[in-house]
């Protein structure tokens, strides 16, 4: 699986950039221009986003670790690739967005 960054918001896990794209354009109602125009392209999956304590064990929760607070929510950089191991989802599905 990959991930692809469809716009400066939303970033998608897909088995390739045809289903990255068919996937978002269904979820999100998007024209084709517009996917054309936003879609940014493959994401490293060494690169981090922050996730929330909910995708933490406990022991993780303890460790000294990298945490800022957003909006009153605490927040801890993770890879791509550690929050797809952890949700062990079936692709595409949307991994980050900013608008959440």
């Amino acid at each position: 699986m990959t991930v692809f960054k469809m716009n400066e918001i939303d970033t998608v896990v897909a088995n390739s950039e045809e289903e990255a794209k068919a996937f978002y354009k269904d979820f999100v109602d998007v024209n084709e221009e517009e996917l054309h125009e936003d879609f940014v392209g493959e994401v490293s999956l060494e690169k981090r986003m922050y996730v929330g304590l909910e995708m933490l064990t406990e022991e993780e929760k303890t460790q000294a670790r990298e945490w800022i607070n957003f909006e009153g929510e605490m927040l801890t950089p993770m890879t791509y690739k550690e929050v797809m191991q952890r949700k062990n989802q079936e692709a595409p599905y949307i991994i980050s967005s900013t608008d959440w």
